[in-house]
């Protein structure tokens, strides 16, 4: 649990035309492997999430919201459920190896969208959503490359069969979103 980006759930002594959510962020470590995502937790509300091979759900933010009270953000608490999908078994949450060879290629960009969470130090994420062509295609990085101090490049990487091989692939146009970390704001 990293933090808490926004709190707009209603608070219970209030009356509000729209429930709210807390948004949360969460990152998911995998040996040398990290991801985080961004999860919109309305009140009373389980919330499924999926990454890195394994499945969970957000039970619940804590402490409830309160109209005359600002929650600290070292006071929140996410109460989690995190497994390994069935078939993982030994805790080896790869996917196997297709039987073909494969090459990186650029993933094309759907959206890009950046927030900064409302932090002491102010931290900065960046949501990527990319596209996958083919049901062969996979989501395979995102290199993040600070050019300067106010320029940082993100490029996208998606894993396909190498042109030599014959593989058949669905043409089913799928889009992946993925959170990076830039760090503080300054």
């Amino acid at each position: 649990f990293v933090g808490v980006q926004a709190d707009n759930r209603c608070s219970p002594d209030t009356t509000c035309a729209v429930a709210g959510a807390a948004v949360v962020m969460i990152e998911l470590v995998d040996g040398e492997t990290a991801s985080q995502m961004v999860v919109d937790v309305p009140p009373n509300r389980e919330v499924a999430f999926s990454s890195l091979g394994f499945d969970g759900s957000v039970l619940r933010v804590s402490p409830e919201s309160h109209s005359e009270r600002e929650i600290l953000a070292e006071d929140y608490v996410m109460t989690i459920m995190l497994s390994v999908p069935s078939g993982g078994g030994n805790g080896d949450t790869a996917e196997p190896e297709p039987p073909y060879r494969q090459q990186n290629t650029l993933a094309p960009i759907e959206n890009v969208r950046v927030n900064i969470a409302e932090s002491s130090p102010v931290q900065v994420f960046v949501m990527v959503s990319s596209v996958l062509p083919s049901e062969c295609a996979k989501f395979d990085r995102i290199e993040v490359e600070r050019a300067d101090s106010s320029q940082i490049n993100l490029t996208v990487w998606n894993l396909v069969p190498a042109p030599d091989e014959t593989v058949a692939c669905t043409a089913i146009y799928g889009i992946t979103e993925n959170t990076v970390a830039l760090g503080t704001g300054s």
